[in-house]
């Protein structure tokens, strides 16, 4: 998906988790609009897409019908202005609790930092408030190399992180913790390996990954990078079919796809037209 199209989705999640009495995160929500659709040139397909927005829940109809109104006039010129959306840190690479059992894990380079610092904001509530560990790459690590997208360092990172916590659980940039309150520990409980349905004709989406400290899932890990590491094109995202392709392939050779593993999307990766204010993570 193109940018707007993520930029809705994230916003939407964020939209969705204010009630109608929370008058005041809906200010909030007004000024993180900015973020993701500051600069941003609007077509005719760009409105389509915006119209996702009157279909995210009704906290507030008449904005949603305003930035439709916006969009319509100003095509080919920015819809908002720039905002002035703060960095938690400037650190190539920051952790939180990292003693703690359950750690989440996630990266995002300079190239997405205007909606990916919405993600870590609230990815960082979540864990402050659970206790849980936060390890936050804002950069690629100098040992990856040059001519790899970020996108396809998730199990090189996993691998780095996994012996120092019971569960390492990957979130991309683009995720938020809806309802902030739902423990995520029922999740975890009798299995090793957490993935969650993709939306598209994968078997599970990458975005969202869990793996228990056990020597099978280092190990996995480690085939899973080793046969990134056969493929010579990843400078994009969707290069060589993207990392998505190569995880899943390996997952199914081992047969670890089963219903077992593979949550669906209700409880896990929710897109932002299936959530309610019970949802627990929104991708």
């Amino acid at each position: 998906p193109g940018f707007v199209q993520q930029a809705v989705e994230a916003l939407g999640a964020r939209r969705l988790a204010l009630g109608p009495g929370q008058p005041q995160g809906r200010q909030e929500v007004h000024q993180r609009l900015d973020l993701f659709l500051a600069g941003l040139v609007v077509d005719p397909v760009d409105q389509r897409r915006l119209l996702l927005l009157q279909r995210l829940g009704g906290a507030d109809v008449r904005l949603d019908h305003e930035l439709l109104d916006q969009a319509v006039r100003l095509q080919g010129r920015p819809v908002l202005q720039p905002p002035d959306y703060p960095a938690l840190s400037d650190e190539a690479c920051t952790s939180i609790n990292p003693q703690a059992r359950i750690a989440f894990l996630t990266l995002y380079t300079h190239h997405i930092a205007t909606y990916a610092r919405v993600s870590e904001h609230n990815v960082r509530r979540y864990c402050e408030r659970h206790g849980h560990a936060y390890h936050l790459y804002r950069a690629l690590p100098e040992a990856i190399g040059p001519g790899i997208n970020g996108s396809w360092v998730r199990t090189w990172l996993l691998q780095q992180h996994l012996a120092q916590h019971d569960w390492v659980i990957w979130v991309d940039a683009d995720v938020v913790f809806r309802n902030q309150a739902r423990p995520f520990e029922p999740l975890l409980q009798g299995r090793d390996l957490l993935l969650a349905k993709d939306v598209g004709a994968w078997r599970f989406n990458s975005g969202v990954m869990g793996f228990r400290n056990t020597p099978a899932n280092l190990a996995l890990l480690e085939r899973i990078w080793a046969r990134i590491g056969e493929v010579a094109d990843k400078s994009q995202v969707y290069s060589s079919l993207g990392d998505q392709h190569y995880t899943n392939e390996v997952l199914k050779e081992e047969g670890l796809l089963g219903e077992h593993s593979v949550l669906d999307n209700l409880s896990l990766n929710t897109p932002p037209l299936l959530a309610d204010e019970d949802t627990l993570l929104v991708h």
